[in-house]
């Protein structure tokens, strides 16, 4: 299952890869450059398929299939989104069951007897799904620099929508502030973004706020395309636990100033992230 699901998703991006191709062949005086920096306020919405797999300290892998719907509002000096996503999780689970022996009896109901009990031990799939917390994120853009430097501030909110008890939603909300800094260079765009996250109230008294840094390059082709690289290390979300780290690769394309695609890759380096994410999100500006 986890082998087709990749291979569906690596034709994916190939795809991606291909029409980039012909998208930076093709003339690029009518579109926009892949730095997606409208000239008026726009409005989009995008749809995201996701799969990840991990071990995350365990023995065996857990599936996670993630669908969501992005909405997403753009001024010169304002990035409004929101995200409202679907989950699906698929995780081995380990049973016990124990049989009772048939009683056989004589005719006459005065002596039974009783076979012995059997116990049988096993592994099952188990998968439960529903709708996940509600994401937004508001962010200003600060004037743009003559040299080329880009500077933003960056509130993002995870407000408890779905039910904790089914595993869905984690019962709390979560609110992160963020500071985004990039240098253009033209062909390429090196940045970085601070950030620290105060977690909402929670059953769990261990459970610690977190501070995340990510920094990472976007390499542009011709005048649609974009190649992004990028470390993302967040802290202890535990005490007795490892920072969160991965790295990743994206490929975005946008085929005209209507349609967007981008596939994605994410490699986990720590056990409490997914091993490995795989994605796609297609956008449609109106």
């Amino acid at each position: 299952m986890i082998k087709n699901l990749e291979q569906v998703f690596a034709s994916s991006i190939l795809f991606v890869i291909l029409g980039a191709l012909v998208v930076t062949k093709a003339s690029a005086q009518t579109r926009d450059t892949p730095k997606d920096k409208p000239a008026s306020a726009t409005f989009s919405m995008s749809v995201n398929p996701e799969f990840a797999t991990g071990k995350y300290g365990g023995s065996s892998d857990i599936e996670d299939r993630y669908f969501g719907l992005g909405l997403r509002y753009e001024t010169k000096a304002w990035t409004f989104k929101t995200t409202l996503p679907y989950l699906q999780t698929s995780s081995d689970r380990a049973f016990t069951r124990v049989d009772q022996g048939q009683i056989h009896c004589r005719r006459s109901g005065t002596e039974c007897t009783q076979d012995p009990a059997t116990t049988t031990t096993g592994v099952e799939k188990k998968t439960k799904s529903g709708l996940g917390d509600v994401g937004a994120s508001a962010t200003y853009h600060l004037p743009e620099m003559s040299s080329g430097l880009n500077l933003d501030l960056i509130g993002r909110g995870k407000f408890n929508t779905a039910s904790a008890s089914s595993g869905m939603g984690s019962g709390r909300n979560d609110l992160s502030l963020a500071s985004g800094v990039s240098y253009d260079f033209k062909s390429w765009e090196p940045y970085s973004e601070l950030g620290y996250k105060w977690r909402g109230k929670s059953d769990d008294p261990d459970l610690l706020n977190q501070a995340f840094v990510v920094v990472g390059a976007k390499f542009f082709v011709g005048n649609a395309s974009s190649l992004d690289l990028s470390y993302d290390f967040r802290a202890k979300s535990y005490a007795d636990e490892p920072a969160a780290k991965s790295v990743s690769l994206s490929l975005a394309s946008r085929f005209d100033r209507n349609w967007k695609l981008e596939a994605y890759y994410i490699h986990g380096l720590s056990e409490v992230v997914a091993d490995k994410v795989i994605g796609i999100s297609t956008g449609y500006r109106f």
